[in-house]
């Protein structure tokens, strides 16, 4: 078994960047963590976000998306390989209590389950900037929390 990582206080999910160089540990706050070749996370930064953010993904083009079921948006932010830093670029509103955020198989939409409001947000992706623009609010079942592209 490997040695624990401290997080910030509560943590809730995970990932990596593509190059597989850093971490990312969303709590009260994203943790940026470097790996080494044998694994072990090193905590070298954090970014602060709005209460409660609940999911960490990285999008297309660089970018990394945060949802923050407290105020209802997706923060979008900037990645820079060189250092693992996010640099905040903005925000979009969400329904009540966003789950994680999934891109359709072209990068051209983004999809956000809103877990108390059943719905999903719907969002025109630009591949420039990374930010988010509304399109339409698709309702659903029950506590919908995430959304999955079946392969043609």
């Amino acid at each position: 078994m490997g040695t624990p990582v401290k997080t910030e206080a509560s943590p809730k999910h995970m990932t990596f960047d593509p190059t597989g160089r850093y971490a990312y540990v969303v709590g009260y706050v994203v943790g940026i963590y470097s790996r080494d070749e044998t694994g072990l996370l090193t905590l070298i930064g954090t970014v602060p976000t709005e209460i409660k953010p609940d999911n960490i993904t990285f999008g297309i083009g660089g970018f990394v998306y945060v949802t923050n079921y407290t105020d209802k948006t997706v923060y979008t932010y900037s990645f820079n390989s060189d250092t693992g830093n996010l640099t905040f670029i903005g925000e979009a509103a969400t329904g009540s209590y966003p789950q994680e955020i999934k891109f359709s198989p072209s990068g051209n939409f983004a999809y956000v389950p809103n877990n108390m409001d059943n719905t999903i947000s719907v969002y025109n992706m630009n591949s420039g900037n990374g930010t988010l623009t509304p399109q339409t609010t698709i309702s659903t079942g029950r506590g919908p929390v995430s959304v999955v592209f079946q392969k043609q």
